[in-house]
């Protein structure tokens, strides 16, 4: 008798154990996937998925995903660098493209082919040619004259007609 109540006990806590190691494994696995998702760049997180970025009261579909910003479709075609960006995911359109340039090249490429764009900076609103990329700034040419914009202060680049549909359709 005693023996089988032993073997009950021992059986019993045994089960106890397993189910208590199963336990901590489970919330061991889901400690790392948390810990993994902390880790992620914006970046990262935007090549899963359909995306749309919150822009000018409205929604635009997110159609690129580069190193630093986004490309969103619309009227004009839209660049927002990662530190402007508001993304909400998106039930439809179609799936984003993903580049390693950064803006600063982008802008670069941009500017060697004439770009004609519009920079918005907070309560700023620039139009014209883009005429130099440095490293930490851009000129745009204005109807009146050269204006010298921080990349800091960026907010929003529209690229206007024909450069627009391009960068749209190309995925810059």
């Amino acid at each position: 008798m005693a023996d089988t109540r032993l073997l009950r006990l021992l059986t019993s806590l045994d089960v106890q154990f397993d189910a208590a190691v199963a336990r901590e494994e489970d919330e061991a696995a889901s400690d790392l996937a948390f810990s993994l998702r902390q880790g992620l760049r914006l970046r990262d997180v935007l090549r899963r998925g359909t995306w749309v970025a919150r822009l000018d009261g409205g929604e635009r579909p997110v159609v690129l995903v580069g190193r630093d910003f986004v490309v969103c479709a619309g009227p004009d075609s839209v660049l927002i660098p990662h530190r402007r960006l508001i993304v909400a995911p998106s039930d439809s359109g179609r799936e984003t493209q993903i580049s390693t340039v950064p803006l600063l090249e982008t802008l670069r490429a941009l500017c060697r082919s004439g770009a004609d764009i519009e920079i918005s900076c907070r309560d700023v609103v620039l139009h014209g040619r883009l005429i130099q990329v440095g490293p930490d700034h851009v000129a745009v040419s204005t109807r009146s004259r050269p204006a010298f914009v921080a990349m800091e202060a960026i907010d929003v680049i529209r690229l206007a007609g024909l450069w627009g549909r391009e960068a749209t359709s190309d995925g810059l």
